[in-house]
């Protein structure tokens, strides 16, 4: 093994000559005992390994979130607040005039025909229930 094979496998396999392949573990030992300049060598490889094994975090600038967003595709209807807010107007108007059309159409005086028809048809309806419920039908 020379210098530069030493070097390449430092590259691939980083700085702990105990995870290169077996086969040039006692090789790359013996030239090291031999050239003690490539111990520098090793350490800035070990010094790599050690940044490659950190957690990695790089926080995006406003520029580029500005250029993520302009890519996207605009939207086709964009209506915001109006949408909810006329569908509330609309429910609202359809409850009032509901209400007050039911008013208008419905029985006006208490002591009219319809209003005792009313009252004549639900007046009652739990005495007949029990009368029906003990009778011997």
């Amino acid at each position: 093994m020379n210098e530069n094979r030493f070097k390449e496998l430092a590259d691939a396999w980083g700085g702990d000559i105990s995870r290169w392949p077996e086969a040039v573990q006692h090789d790359a030992k013996a030239l090291i005992e031999k050239h003690g300049e490539l111990r520098n060598y090793l350490q800035a490889a070990t010094e790599l390994d050690h940044k490659l094994d950190a957690p990695f975090h790089l926080p995006g600038s406003e520029f580029l979130q500005h250029r993520i967003l302009a890519t996207l595709p605009e939207a086709v209807f964009d209506a915001g607040w109006k949408r909810p807010a006329i569908a509330a107007a609309a429910a609202l108007f359809v409850g009032l005039a509901g209400g007050f059309g039911g008013a208008l159409v419905g029985p006006n005086e208490a002591n009219s025909v319809v209003s005792l028809e009313y009252t004549d048809a639900f007046d009652g309806l739990a005495e007949d229930w029990m009368a029906w419920e003990w009778s011997d039908a």
